[in-house]
């Protein structure tokens, strides 16, 4: 009965820009970076505010994390849109070599493709 009263939505997360600076791997695999990553959250409920007491971010190459980062506590009222920044410090963190090898791989490719455009 509370669902047919409320018709409860999911809460959408949109990644508006991500900037990705210091990126590197020494050590053999230690990977070391600076990110920031601006968000939107919209709440499309029209009954419902919502509250995130624990929200967390991170950054994946495929599905090996890189780095995580926390955001702060926020709430919203219903049909409401929240910009936020997640900021993230990769601080030599290890990673297996295949990641070290697809980074690479992918940095490689998209340097070419800069030459050629």
């Amino acid at each position: 009965m509370v669902w047919l009263v409320l018709q409860p939505q999911l809460p959408e997360f949109q990644v508006d820009s991500f900037s990705l600076s210091n990126f590197t791997f020494t050590n053999g695999s230690r990977v070391f970076l600076i990110s920031e990553i601006q968000l939107t959250a919209k709440n499309p409920n029209r009954k419902m505010s919502l509250s995130y007491r624990h929200v967390e971010a991170a950054v994946y190459y495929i599905f090996e994390s890189l780095s995580k980062t926390a955001i702060s506590t926020f709430s919203q009222e219903t049909k409401n849109q929240t910009s936020l920044v997640a900021k993230f410090a990769g601080d030599g963190d290890y990673v297996e070599k295949w990641v070290v090898d697809g980074v690479n791989g992918e940095i490689g490719k998209f340097l070419q493709k800069q030459i050629w455009y």
